[in-house]
């Protein structure tokens, strides 16, 4: 009987030792995973301060753009010299037909209604076309800042409800590990007494 009860006594010692070296193993598994949590928490802010430095880099664009609009000023006035010297090259090939005309015998000077007419119908024609590549530009550019804007609050949205979905499902593991160590250590001071009683027996 003793003989029996010795190797009982064994065979729990053995089951005392697995269960203490499952409780160590979860037990390093919990820590693990609470310092991965803590990581998580990091992450949520250093994306936060990037989203932040993002904004920032956005601005200094916005900033750069308004010295490209300078730039874009200076080529204008580039071309304004450029079409006053053509409004002089044509002054001088008018008066070149008005002498011309002269020696032909022929009207020196245009019918000046119908040349006023003519000169208004064109600038009324050129405001439109800059009023309608004006309106086009602006739409667009706005429809697409718009799109764009819609895009990334899904992706954050996205994005959020991942985050969201990890960490439950990790509380959740975490949880469950909790309980098993709960577990194990029930067991173990079960066997614990189990084991005692039979050194007390023999």
């Amino acid at each position: 009987m003793s003989h029996g009860n010795e190797l009982s006594m064994r065979e729990l010692e053995r089951q005392l030792q697995e269960l203490r070296r499952d409780k160590v193993k979860i037990d390093d598994h919990i820590r693990r995973m609470e310092a991965a949590q803590k990581r998580f928490g990091e992450d949520d802010r250093s994306k936060l301060t990037a989203m932040h430095s993002q904004e920032t880099k956005d601005d200094k664009e916005k900033k750069e753009d308004g010295e490209e609009d300078e730039e874009k000023e200076k080529d204008e006035k580039e071309e304004d010299g450029e079409k006053k010297e053509q409004e002089e090259s044509r002054k001088r090939k008018r008066e070149e037909d008005v002498e011309q005309r002269k020696k032909e015998g022929r009207p020196t000077k245009a019918d000046p209604r119908s040349r006023n007419l003519f000169g208004k119908l064109l600038g009324h024609l050129h405001s439109a076309k800059d009023r309608l590549q004006k309106e086009k530009t602006s739409k667009v550019g706005e429809l697409q800042q718009k799109a764009l804007m819609k895009v990334e609050e899904k992706v954050n949205i996205s994005k959020m409800n991942l985050k969201e979905f990890r960490r439950g499902e990790f509380t959740k593991t975490l949880e469950e590990e909790q309980a098993r160590v709960l577990e194990i250590e029930k067991q173990i001071e079960q066997k614990e007494v189990v084991l005692l009683q039979r050194r007390l027996e023999n």
